[in-house]
């Protein structure tokens, strides 16, 4: 049987963070090397790279009579859109080191968020247009090793800071129009995240984004959603929102010590009920773990504080992150007509492109921390 199992483990992290330890443990050695050597970013976190369009595939393990075997679940996208202008310059070496923590509360434990799915992690970095570094840089939506080989190859711009803002909204662009997620063919959505600690410049014109995605840019974007855009047709930043809103949940998580104009900015781009504001980046993955397991579910806010005690969270945070977390539409995904049918692990397909089975796998089940019902 041609197998295609093949996940992201402590081990594989380990042979990659090897490498990155014998490089004087800088994380983007590779991609700085890349660029130094080529003047360009790796094709791989290169927006323009591969075609632009970012996709999610659902993986099938060949079996001996020519069926499919779902091995993993369907594929479920997460997008990571962080910032790394100024003081937000260490977030691709966060990414990097939080990637194990992020994976295994996705997958493992008594209540693993996404445990029937097949997770596949998409990061993206972004700056703003005056840093000489490329200001986006966009992997490829990968599930094993892959997830940290394309960290090690994006490089954080570090430059700017102060209270100018930031330009996001190109990765918000490429989220919206360049984003194929097989888990969309359900009616369900995937999970896109951004991080920052500034308002977005909401800038975009023709040039601007040729420079970034290349000049096929607007013939990808029909390829992929249909629209035709032009230079003198452009998505406004409300429409760049709203089109990335239809395919997936989306936070905001604001860095700041309180509220401000920054968190009040994102608050009127994404909605109140999508902005999470945090101190710091420290417990990122456990506040990524806990939206998507509410979102799907698994969790309800009562049970947050065992949850992330649970998981290694001391129970000070864990009240910090119940709190920044108690507006977001809990449940969302559950009122998805298809949610309590996507085929479960073990499920036999005739062809890859067939969204339902021949053969149902085993049992799926959902737990929401308090008891376990089944899909």
């Amino acid at each position: 049987m041609k197998d295609d199992k093949q996940v992201f483990t402590r081990d594989t992290f380990t042979k990659v963070s090897d490498r990155v330890a014998a490089n004087g443990g800088d994380t983007s050695h590779a991609g700085k090397e890349k660029l130094r050597t080529t003047g360009k970013l790796d094709p791989l976190v290169d927006p323009a790279g591969y075609g632009l369009i970012r996709r999610s595939i659902t993986r099938f393990s060949e079996m001996p009579d020519g069926k499919l075997l779902l091995s993993n679940g369907i594929a479920m996208l997460i997008e990571n859109l962080g910032d790394t202008t100024g003081s937000m310059g260490k977030n691709v070496k966060l990414m990097f080191d939080n990637l194990p923590l992020l994976y295994a509360l996705l997958t493992e434990g008594k209540h693993p968020v996404l445990g029937r799915y097949d997770p596949q992690i998409l990061n993206a970095t972004f700056g703003d247009c005056v840093d000489s570094i490329p200001f986006l840089q966009r992997s490829q939506a990968e599930m094993a090793e892959k997830i940290a080989t394309q960290l090690t190859l994006m490089i954080p711009t570090n430059g700017g800071g102060g209270n100018n803002g930031e330009d996001p909204q190109f990765g918000l662009f490429a989220a919206a129009y360049l984003t194929k997620a097989a888990i969309n063919n359900y009616g369900l959505k995937y999970y896109h995240f951004i991080v920052t600690d500034e308002p977005c410049h909401e800038f975009l014109d023709k040039k601007s984004l040729e420079l970034v995605f290349g000049e096929e840019v607007f013939e990808k974007v029909k390829e992929n959603t249909e629209k035709n855009f032009s230079a003198h047709n452009l998505p406004s930043m409300a429409e760049i929102v709203l089109t990335l809103k239809k395919q997936a949940h989306v936070f905001a998580i604001v860095i700041s010590s309180h509220a401000d104009s920054i968190y009040d900015y994102w608050t009127r781009v994404y909605g109140d009920d999508h902005v999470i504001l945090l101190e710091s980046t420290e417990h990122l993955p456990y506040v990524q773990a806990t939206l998507i397991g509410l979102t799907e579910g698994v969790l309800d806010l009562t049970d947050i504080p065992e949850y992330l005690k649970n998981a290694g969270l001391n129970p000070a945070d864990a009240r910090k992150i119940q709190r920044a977390v108690v507006n977001i539409p809990i449940g969302a995904q559950t009122e998805f007509e298809n949610f309590s049918k996507i085929p479960a692990k073990g499920s036999i397909f005739a062809q890859k492109t067939d969204l339902w089975p021949t053969e149902h796998g085993a049992e799926n089940k959902v737990s929401t921390g308090k008891d376990t019902w089944s899909l």
